[in-house]
C-alpha cells in the first residue's frame, strides 16, 4: 500500500506504515507536508498577503509515487488531499484564482489527470478520497463552497476513468454536511483538518474497505478482527 498526497495524506500514509508493520503488510508513506498538487513550482498568496512559492519536491510527485509504489510493490495506491485554504494560487502568470475560480478548476483538473495518468501506468488499485471540509476555528463559508469545487472536479476525474475508484472520506467525516467530532471517543481532527494517528488509523481502515472490501486478503496480511475498527458514531460525536 501506498498513500500519496498532502499533509492529510500524511497523516494516512503515517498510519498506512504503522499498520503495516502490526498486520504485516508493506506501506509507504509517499505524501508531502505542505505540498499542493502541483506539476511545477507554484506560488501560492496568503490572507495576510504573504506569498509563498512550493518547494522543488512538491512537483516531483510522479517520480516519487513510481518509486514507492514500486519498493514496496504495492498494489494499492490511495490519494489523499486536505481542504480548501485560506490561500490564492498563481494558476499562471499573473493570475490567482482560487476554487470555483474557471481558472483554478482547469489548474486543479489538469493537474488531477496527471496524476491519475501516472498511477494508472503502475498496474494498481487506485483509490482517491474525496475532501472533507475544515472545520477549524477560522472556519469560512467560503471554504465549504470551495471545497464543493475541489470535489465536482475530483468527482469527475475519478468518474471518467475505469480504473480509478472514488474513495467518499467527505461523506464519511460529514455525513450531510454536519461533521462529527470523535470517533471512538477520540477527536477526529483536532484542528479541524489533520486527523489524529489513532483517528488516522480508523480512517484508513475505513477508505481501505470502502475501496477493497474485506482488504487484509488484498494488502496484507491483518486479521479482520485485530484491525482498527470503523465508528459508527453519529455526527457530532
Amino acid at each position: 500500500l501506498v498513500v500519496v498526497g498532502d499533509s492529510v495524506g500524511h497523516n494516512f500514509g503515517q498510519a498506512a506504515e504503522r499498520m503495516g508493520v502490526r498486520f504485516d503488510f508493506a506501506a509507504r508513506d509517499s505524501a508531502v507536508v505542505g505540498c499542493p498538487l502541483v506539476q511545477e513550482p507554484v506560488r501560492t498568496r496568503w490572507s495576510d498577503g504573504r506569498v509563498v512559492t512550493t518547494d522543488s519536491q512538491c512537483s516531483d510527485w510522479d517520480l516519487r509515487w513510481a518509486l514507492n509504489i514500486g519498493d514496496v510493490e504495492a498494489n494499492t495506491v490511495l490519494m489523499v488531499f486536505g481542504a480548501a485554504a485560506q490561500t490564492e494560487t498563481e494558476v499562471r502568470p499573473g493570475v490567482w484564482a482560487t476554487p470555483c475560480d474557471a481558472d483554478y478548476d482547469r489548474f486543479w483538473r489538469t493537474n488531477l489527470e496527471a496524476a491519475l495518468d501516472v498511477l494508472e501506468e503502475q498496474d494498481v488499485e487506485i483509490g482517491v478520497a474525496t475532501v472533507p471540509y475544515f472545520r477549524g476555528a477560522s472556519k469560512e463559508e467560503r471554504l465549504d463552497r470551495e471545497t464543493d469545487c475541489l470535489n465536482r472536479e475530483l468527482v469527475a476525474a475519478v468518474n471518467a476513468r475505469d480504473g480509478v475508484s472514488l474513495v467518499d472520506l467527505a461523506e464519511w467525516v460529514c455525513p450531510e454536511s454536519v461533521c462529527r467530532t470523535e470517533v471512538e471517543g477520540v477527536e477526529l481532527r483536532p484542528d479541524g483538518l489533520h486527523f489524529s494517528d489513532a483517528t488516522a488509523e480508523v480512517a484508513l481502515n475505513w477508505a481501505l474497505t470502502d475501496l477493497l472490501g474485506p482488504w487484509s486478503t488484498r494488502v496484507g496480511g491483518a486479521s479482520s478482527t485485530t484491525v482498527p475498527t470503523t465508528s459508527t458514531t453519529a455526527p457530532g460525536g
